[in-house]
């Protein structure tokens, strides 16, 4: 996860919980559905 250049996070939660951490100040908040390969993409 270094070549990403910096940590890395997994969170579950509820629909609220992307928008409570882009309230703590991170950016990027990737839904599990699109960071998951999936066999029909």
């Amino acid at each position: 996860l270094g070549a990403w250049g910096g940590d890395f996070v997994l969170a579950t939660g509820d629909h609220d919980t992307p928008s409570y951490f882009k309230g703590l100040g991170y950016d990027t908040v990737i839904p599990y559905k699109e960071m998951v390969m999936n066999q029909n993409n």
